[in-house]
């Protein structure tokens, strides 16, 4: 049997193959990303609560939805694909008055105006409080206590444990100025489904 013959007779094979490799399973670049019941969805939310020295009683400042950012969005990546191994948890809790509008591409809190400058006011980075509240669903709290008087605190942000410069998370919420002993509990709630 000659080789070209042999050749051309392979030609409608692999022709017939390549239709049916395009027309059955597409290029992923063509394939539409279709949402399920059954995709796994993050959702986190920034509760904040105000205690005036001397009261006893918490006042809600608001819960909102926190802004995952890039930074937050390539650690779940990485987390999830094994791609870096990093013994790194997402547990640290910030405080800024944020002058600036938060974005996903920041890794710092609001741009860089955290008040880990200002330690002297009570206000440092805190490994948060971490409670399991079920299949899929954890928070992270914390509580400072002001040493200043007139520090304005308007945005939170939620970093990794090892260093203030991996923001994985922030939220901002309403605006309020602590006195000397007033304290501001933080709590990040996320969940998956």
């Amino acid at each position: 049997m000659r080789i070209d013959l042999l050749v051309l007779g392979l030609i409608p094979v692999f022709l017939a193959m390549a239709i049916y490799s395009n027309t059955v399973i597409p290029a992923i670049s063509t394939m539409q990303l279709a949402s399920s019941p059954d995709s796994l969805t993050y959702k986190g939310i920034a509760c904040t609560y105000y205690k005036a020295m001397g009261s006893s009683e918490w006042t809600e400042l608001g819960c909102k939805d926190n802004l995952i950012t890039d930074t937050g969005k390539d650690f779940v990546k990485n987390d999830l694909s094994n791609r870096v191994a990093t013994n790194i948890t997402v547990n640290n809790l910030t405080l800024a008055n944020c002058t600036t509008a938060q974005s996903a591409s920041q890794t710092l809190l609001c741009g860089g105006q955290e008040y880990d400058d200002t330690p002297n006011c009570g206000f440092t980075s805190q490994l948060g409080v971490y409670i399991s509240r079920g299949t899929g669903n954890w928070s992270h709290s914390a509580v400072w206590t002001s040493t200043c008087a007139s520090v304005i605190v308007n945005a939170t942000g939620l970093n990794n444990n090892s260093n203030v410069n991996q923001l994985f998370a922030q939220a901002n919420f309403t605006t309020v100025t602590l006195g000397v002993d007033d304290q501001l509990n933080v709590t990040y709630y996320t969940w998956v489904t």
